[in-house]
C-alpha cells in the first residue's frame, strides 16, 4: 500500500511574465540553477524531458525560485511525501 500527502503553491509573479520558448526556457533555468549554487553534479535531465535536482540545498532551491520569480516566469511547487507499507 502507498500512501501520499502533498502540498501544492503556485506562484505567478508580480513583473511582466516571460515568454520563452521551451529550449530558451532550459538554457535559461539551467543557467539559473549554476547562478543559484547547483553544481551540473546535482542536476540531471530525465528521459521524460524533466529536470531533475538530487538532494537540493533548500537555501539555494529558494534563491533559484526567487531568480526564476524575477524573470518573470510562474512557480508551481509541489512537496510530496510516499509512505510505502508493505
Amino acid at each position: 500500500m502507498v500512501i501520499s500527502f502533498s502540498d501544492t503553491l503556485t506562484h505567478t509573479p508580480a513583473c511582466e511574465k516571460a515568454n520563452l520558448k521551451s529550449k530558451e526556457l532550459e538554457k535559461t533555468v539551467i543557467k539559473n540553477l549554476k547562478d543559484s549554487g547547483f553544481t551540473a553534479r546535482n542536476f540531471k535531465v530525465n528521459p521524460d524531458g524533466n529536470l531533475e535536482i538530487k538532494n537540493p540545498d533548500h537555501l539555494k532551491l529558494h534563491t533559484f525560485m526567487l531568480n526564476m520569480e524575477s524573470l518573470g516566469l510562474d512557480i508551481k511547487l509541489t512537496k510530496q511525501t510516499v509512505i510505502e507499507v508493505g
